[in-house]
């Protein structure tokens, strides 16, 4: 009966450490997964950026507490325009990815050559990073990527 005791109670301590292991690889799997912001950048400082399509761009300096149109002459923005976009990307979440290959950028407009928009980040005249707005999936949803990233997302975002 004692044999029998120890081995139930070995096949009980094998059977827990085994529920241990599983809860703890679910726990570690769902972290992976969980929302990351889209536009992963040191936003302190970003001190200039540029909007763009294929054709245009116009580029935004921080200086004098306020954001300035630098291509013309320093003309001060709209109120709040520049803060409310800058404010739109950085909410920007990853979720599942729509794709995830580089075969897959032209089919959503999110290649270098082929894009309805990009906005770049910079401080100084270093790149911080490069969201690549492409085509529209329905209504106030774009497909957005980052620059030297493969994955395509989905989101919540309205560019006028």
């Amino acid at each position: 009966m004692t044999k029998m005791k120890t081995w139930l109670s070995a096949l009980l301590v094998a059977q827990l450490a085994l529920a241990i292991g599983f809860y703890w690889n679910t726990q570690q799997e769902l972290q992976k997964s969980l929302p990351k912001p889209l536009v992963d950048i040191s936003w302190k400082k970003v001190d200039r950026f540029v909007v763009g399509d294929g054709n245009q761009q116009v580029a935004l300096s921080y200086a004098k507490d306020s954001w300035l149109l630098s291509d013309l002459g320093m003309l001060p923005t709209v109120d709040g325009n520049a803060e409310q976009l800058l404010e739109k990307l950085q909410a920007l979440q990853t979720s599942w990815p729509v794709a995830s290959t580089q075969a897959s950028h032209a089919r959503f407009d999110v290649t270098e050559d082929k894009l309805q928009r990009f906005v770049a980040f910079y401080h100084g005249d270093e790149l911080l990073g490069k969201l690549i707005v492409g085509s529209s999936p329905g209504l106030k949803k774009l497909h957005v990527r980052m620059g030297g990233q493969d994955n395509v997302y989905s989101v919540d975002l309205e560019l006028v």
